[in-house]
């Protein structure tokens, strides 16, 4: 029973004192393995670490971003995603860069997998697929001595908002795309393999009708046939005009100032935010980084950009500074950025530092209650010992009594007054327990 006690006490106290920490900092991409061109997809980036700053790119180009400098207290969750639209054929590379920082050791990941997704043609109602098997057939003689005279297609269409239906017999079609598609491509198959076909290729789209012409010239080099496309582009709507009117008025008020119309930092935000007429800004860098990925855009055409103090970002208090010269060099705007660099890692040693001390804290306190219960069950063992002994028989020792001593007492009165001449004896022992 005792040895139980101490069994359940021992493992209370290891619980107690147990800190779990998640020492598994990481981040992965998660997304489709294929899609189709001109279909938006969804590239999402899960993980977890205590610091982080990571970049989500496609082919080389950012499409998202998160960051997290100030906490401290162990490892959170990351999660953040971007989409992104491919409008051709072929494999999209998904890369992740940055950096994720572990809370239980300062440890710093810098290197994440990849992931590719294969972009497939766009399958409107199988447009694409739509080769007719059993296409026209055109008299041609098969002699090696004459050239073919076969002048038809065996597919035709665009991308995006393809049309259905195409059969090598019928050399018009028409199709509505919405206002927002500027431009397609039109693409075209051979009937045979001796054809030349012109026409094909990326058409610009103006509001309403337009018409492309994709002309197939046969083998022979005589024989040809045209195929026309009736493309309608829908007229823009009065939210979409209105819209257009404001991003113009803000792009012709933001050229009013000669200066930067653009200033960012990947995956930093500028204090305070950036406008064309503020010239100092400050950022607090809690990354080992040596530069920036700094991105400048003047407001005047052909201005020139130069940029100063961003190498060797040393600890401390950096400046960097961006002077913006138009083309003549006649006037002249400096932006300045203040950058200071405090490492994070500094920050996570404390912590863990103030984590060591409080395991300690928690040892000695688990250490001491481990003494008091022991003393507690060692003094509850001694008590239950005591009462299996008391439970051993008495023996009467009153038939050793003297009672000589009591000849010459006759009357209960002389009685007492003996009791009181013989303080010792005054009473009569009931009995004596002996072990």
């Amino acid at each position: 029973m005792t040895k139980k006690i101490v069994s359940i006490i021992f493992a209370i106290i290891i619980v107690f004192n147990i800190k779990n920490y998640s020492n598994a900092a990481n981040a992965s991409i998660q997304c489709d393995s294929t899609v189709e061109a001109n279909t938006p997809v969804n590239i999402s980036v899960s993980g977890s670490a205590v610091q982080w700053n990571l970049n989500l790119k496609v082919n080389g180009t950012t499409i998202a971003s998160s960051n997290e400098f100030e906490n401290v207290q162990g490892n959170k969750a990351i999660s953040f995603s971007g989409t992104y639209k491919p409008t051709s054929e072929g494999n999209l590379t998904i890369t992740l860069e940055g950096s994720v920082t572990e809370a239980s050791d300062g440890s710093t990941i810098r290197n994440f997998n990849s992931k590719t997704i294969n972009v497939t043609k766009v399958s409107s109602n199988g447009s694409e697929s739509n080769i007719n098997s059993n296409s026209e057939t055109e008299n041609s003689t098969n002699s090696t001595d004459t050239k073919s005279n076969i002048a038809t297609l065996s597919n035709l269409g665009i991308r995006p908002n393809d049309f259905s239906g195409f059969t090598p017999s019928k050399t018009s079609y028409s199709v509505t795309v919405p206002n927002d598609v500027e431009s397609v491509e039109v693409y075209a198959n051979k009937g045979h393999s001796g054809q030349t076909i012109s026409g094909t290729g990326t058409k610009k789209l103006a509001e309403g009708a337009n018409t492309v012409n994709v002309t197939v010239t046969a083998e022979d080099e005589e024989t040809t046939k045209t195929y026309t496309i009736n493309i309608t582009r829908d007229a823009k709507k009065e939210d979409d005009e209105e819209e257009e009117k404001e991003e113009q008025e803000e792009e012709e008020t933001t050229s009013t100032t000669f200066g930067l119309k653009e200033l960012t930092i990947d995956g930093i935000n500028l204090q305070p935010e950036f406008q064309a007429d503020v010239y100092e800004y400050k950022i607090e860098l809690k990354e080992d980084l040596q530069k920036l990925d700094l991105t400048a855009l003047a407001t005047e055409e052909g201005a020139n950009i130069e940029i100063t103090g961003n190498e060797n970002l040393q600890e401390g208090e950096n400046i960097i500074t961006i002077i913006v010269k138009n083309k003549d060099d006649e006037e002249t705007i400096a932006y300045q950025i203040i950058v200071n660099k405090v490492l994070a890692s500094e920050e996570i040693v404390e912590n863990q530092a103030g984590q060591e001390q409080n395991t300690i804290l928690y040892a000695v306190i688990g250490g001491v209650s481990l003494v008091i219960i022991i003393v507690i069950i060692v003094v509850i063992v001694k008590k239950r010992k005591k009462d299996d002994d008391s439970s051993m028989p008495y023996y009467n020792i009153m038939d050793n009594f003297d009672s000589d001593e009591f000849d010459d007492v006759e009357q209960e009165d002389e009685v007492e007054d003996f009791y009181e001449e013989t303080p010792k004896k005054k009473k009569r022992s009931k009995g004596k327990r002996y072990k």
